[in-house]
């Protein structure tokens, strides 16, 4: 406590000097020459990183469609090909088997004698053969 009763009064004496000397009667002087620049301090250490951000509204998935564009030119019909090579033909097939014998059939009856025909016409006589 005795230490801060010392310096109160040198405070009090600074702060009456700078009052008086800041005092804005008259032009101000010219401006004086630009001082040279330091040198660069050494870097600080790095603060610890803040507290993340709420997340942001989710944007829609995907835009409205466009137009549908108009149909093209239907193109000109190519030319036909040629007919192509004839295969090769094929291996025969295998030989069906043989059918069963049929059965032999009964023999038909007899039919009536037919009737005794007429006698035929007599012929013309012949011309007389030479001597």
């Amino acid at each position: 406590m005795r230490r801060i009763s010392q310096i109160i009064p040198f405070i009090l004496l600074s702060c009456l000097i700078s009052i008086n000397g800041c005092k804005k009667d008259g032009q101000p002087g010219p401006v004086g020459p630009i001082g040279a620049t330091g040198t660069t301090g050494a870097k600080g250490v790095t603060g610890t990183t803040g507290p993340q951000g709420p997340q942001g509204p989710i944007g829609p998935a995907q835009g409205p469609s466009g137009p549908t564009g108009s149909t093209g030119a239907t193109g000109a019909t190519g030319a036909n090909g040629s007919t192509g090579a004839t295969g090769l033909t094929g291996a025969a097939g295998a030989t069906g088997i043989t059918g069963t014998i049929g059965t032999t059939g009964s023999i038909g009856i007899t039919g009536p004698a037919g009737i005794t025909g007429g006698t035929g016409l007599i012929g013309v006589t012949g011309a007389t053969g030479a001597t």
